[in-house]
């Protein structure tokens, strides 16, 4: 009986033991993978161990992967550009097709592109264009070490295009940009765009449009903006500033260095047609060129505007060379002054070397001017237009047809104006007037 009895103890105690034996382990803190039935939910596979889900950091993506910091594109919270390797995928994106159009890019710290081969931020080619539409803000940061050596193309810069674009506060230092035509550190094109507060310096080398800030400006509005360095150009409008500028307002600039040239070439623009530079000065800037070479402006047509500007500096051509501008075809100048020297051959003027119709008002020339023939201290050649209440207080030196005022007044009028500097000439020269012809 007592056998029997443990007989079944025994069974059961197996039983029991079995049935446990089924059931599933509690898992412990700090295992490494944990066995359950496991739910459906993003991020968690079907099927074997738990993963962690991965979680998408705040930004945009392209094709070539993350571009930005953090951000969204709006005036709220911008998109954020930290690296340089940011800044060239931003690029990248521009130039597969993203315009950015109503968008917002904010720079948050200083960048070093020196160990880049650059290029630039949207482009103009045939068969397509690729231009940046969208507001980026420099926010008080600089860029270093920009480096573009591209001879045969044209567009370049640290943007190659803008077209209905913002750039505000930005800084570009120690750059070096050299290429064909529309060349300028900050962008080779802007079109319909606005750049305010900006600087930069450095030098630039290119052939036609070729400024030290932009090469070519259409419709713009630009403020507050600065270059430092060189500019040269191998052909027409070359600019310390802007190499031409069609329809474009300008104002508050400032422009030291070198600037160097063919024809059209100005400390601040080479060309200027129908538009406005306000409260623009130079220092310590020299400005050469062959032909139409202005201390302010090369080429000045459709009625330009000159108002409250300050040339400082040295201007030497050989044809059309003046202090503020080397030929002026229509403007009104007023409330402007030239210091330093301007030195020209065929017709060369402190204010204009050729005058060809317009306004001067209150025009003051301190500077020496000489030349060899059509040498005055307001202007070379006046063909057309009025000199009011402007001063000519420097040495006016040539050989033909020498005036302290006009070298060889075509037509024209001058009205209270004053020569109380010296003048002298070789063949024909007067007080005021050299020579007229008619």
């Amino acid at each position: 009986m007592r056998t029997g009895r443990l007989f079944v103890l025994s069974l059961g105690l197996s039983f029991l033991l079995g049935f446990s034996a089924l059931q599933p382990t509690p898992a412990k803190a700090g295992d490494a993978e944990v066995k359950v039935v496991p739910k459906r939910s993003a991020g968690v596979k079907s099927r074997g161990t738990v993963r962690k889900a991965s979680v998408r950091r705040r930004g945009s993506r392209g094709r070539g992967g993350k571009i930005f910091a953090s951000g969204s594109g709006t005036l709220k919270s911008p998109w954020i550009v930290r690296t340089a390797a940011q800044m060239e995928a931003f690029a990248r994106s521009v130039n597969q097709g993203n315009s950015y159009s109503g968008k917002r890019i904010r720079l948050m710290a200083d960048l070093d592109l020196s160990a880049m081969r650059w290029n630039p931020i949207g482009f103009y080619r045939e068969g397509g264009s690729r231009p940046f539409k969208g507001v980026f803000d420099g926010n008080g940061h600089v860029v270093r070490g920009l480096g573009i050596e591209a001879p045969a193309a044209g567009m370049a810069g640290l943007f190659g295009v803008l077209e209905g674009a913002t750039v505000v506060g930005l800084t570009i230092e120690d750059a070096s940009v050299s290429a064909g035509p529309n060349v300028g550190i900050l962008a080779g094109l802007a079109i319909r765009s606005e750049v305010r507060n900006c600087s930069v310096s450095g030098s630039v080398l290119g052939t036609e449009n070729v400024g030290g800030l932009i090469g070519q400006t259409s419709e713009s509005r630009l403020s507050g903006l600065s270059f430092s360095g060189t500019v040269k150009g191998r052909a027409s409008g070359t600019g310390g500033l802007i190499g031409s500028m069609f329809g474009t307002l300008l104002s508050r600039a400032e422009v030291r260095g070198e600037v160097s040239g063919q024809d059209n070439v100005g400390g601040l623009a080479g060309n200027v047609r129908e538009g406005e530079l306000n409260e623009a000065r130079t220092r310590e800037l020299t400005v050469q060129g062959r032909k139409t070479v202005g201390g302010m402006i090369g080429f000045a047509s459709d009625s330009v505007v000159i108002r409250r500007s300050l040339f400082d500096g040295t201007v030497e051509g050989r044809e059309n060379t003046g202090g503020l501008v080397g030929w002026v075809e229509s403007g009104n100048l007023t409330g402007n002054s030239v210091s330093g020297s301007v030195l020209g051959w065929e017709r060369t003027g402190g204010v204009a070397g050729l005058w060809g119709d317009g306004l001067a008002r209150r025009c003051i020339v301190e500077a020496s001017v000489s030349g060899t023939s059509d040498v005055g201290g307001l202007a070379g050649r006046m063909e057309k237009g009025l000199a009011n209440q402007c001063e000519s207080l420097g040495y006016v030196e040539g050989g033909k047809s020498v005036g302290g005022l006009v070298g060889d007044m075509v037509s024209g009028k001058l009205e209270k104006c004053m020569a109380s500097g010296s003048v002298k000439g070789s063949l024909t020269s007067g007080r005021e007037i050299g020579s007229t012809s008619r």
